[in-house]
């Protein structure tokens, strides 16, 4: 895509991003919406259309790939939990002839054993604090400082998140774990790019991830507090 064509992309996100409006969907007027609903958990995510095209028929969105990498191992991802979206396809490493897509999105709902948290630890708080040591090891890390960080989206809800380098393909990696209304589950958002993910076009698009109910309405602070506490 020609560099005025991604300039004028961004620009339009992230004022369709910023605007405000009346409900958590004014704001995104002109962005398309991924609600992926899973027996256990749903959650929303907002992209504009192009450049980011959804993979249905990626492994992980279509149940084939049942794991995710986390902490140094594998982790089982939630049936039906699956969501993949991406940005062309461009070859980033001329010596090895790899062609990679330029961005790639994924995101799923895995859960913790209740005997894997300490006190009331959350399972996003978990598995964030882990996969961070372990990619400390073995990527370059550390572009968000000594751990995972604490934030939150649009609808306050809370996520921590790191950044890394693969030393072989240079290609970085911005990680978020997502809370939710159950202590044991959490949604994990993997981006993986050429360029640099600490913008604001990315760190905007990650805020607008939200943990949904069965009404695809935002789960509120009150219900998850509740059931973090039920769990303790």
């Amino acid at each position: 895509m020609p560099r005025f064509s991604q300039l004028g992309s961004v620009a339009v996100l992230l004022g369709s991003l910023a605007a405000c409006g009346a409900d958590s969907e004014g704001r995104y007027a002109g962005l398309d919406t991924a609600h992926i609903e899973s027996s256990a958990l749903s959650y929303k995510i907002r992209y504009l259309s192009p450049p980011w095209k959804r993979v249905k028929d990626d492994p992980l969105a279509t149940g084939a790939r049942k794991s995710v990498p986390v902490a140094g191992g594998l982790r089982d991802v939630l049936e039906g939990s699956g969501l993949v979206l991406a940005i062309e396809r461009e070859s980033s490493i001329n010596e090895m002839g790899l062609t990679y897509a330029k961005y790639v999105l994924e995101a799923a709902v895995l859960r913790c054993d209740a005997g894997e948290l300490n006190g009331d630890e959350s399972c996003a708080l978990f598995l964030a604090d882990g996969d961070y040591r372990a990619r400390a090891n073995s990527e370059d890390s550390g572009f968000f400082g000594p751990e995972a960080q604490e934030a939150s989206n649009d609808a306050g809800q809370t996520f921590y998140e790191l950044m890394t380098r693969d030393k072989t393909t240079f290609r970085y990696k911005r990680l978020a774990f997502f809370e939710t209304g159950d202590r044991l589950l959490a949604v994990r958002l993997y981006i993986e790019a050429n360029p640099g993910l600490a913008d604001p076009l990315t760190t905007r698009m990650i805020q607008t991830l939200e943990i949904v109910d069965p009404d695809g309405k935002p789960v509120s602070d009150a219900t998850r507090a509740q059931a973090l506490g039920a769990a303790r």
